[in-house]
């Protein structure tokens, strides 16, 4: 699955990422993995949650500043969880 984000969470009425994050270690099922490829896109985005969130699930997390990057971000992490 591919989540495109553009920036940080700033629904302070949303879930939290630890609470994302230890829902989706939970939801993980390794006999039907449905790894999350998370691309963060623009400058103020924060990979360091893109990639926790996407780790979870065994996926991958990625941030590019400019859009045109993209369809690079998706190839490389096709290749990365696919390898798996």
């Amino acid at each position: 699955m591919v989540v495109l984000t553009d920036g940080v969470n700033e629904d302070g009425h949303g879930i939290s990422r630890s609470a994302l994050v230890a829902r989706l270690h939970e939801l993980n099922d390794p006999r039907h993995p449905v790894p999350l490829i998370m691309v963060a896109v623009g400058p103020d985005t924060d990979r360091t949650e893109v990639e926790q969130v996407a780790r979870a699930t065994g996926g991958a997390g990625y941030q590019v500043s400019d859009p045109s990057r993209i369809s690079s971000a998706l190839l490389k992490a096709v290749m990365e969880v696919g390898g798996r």
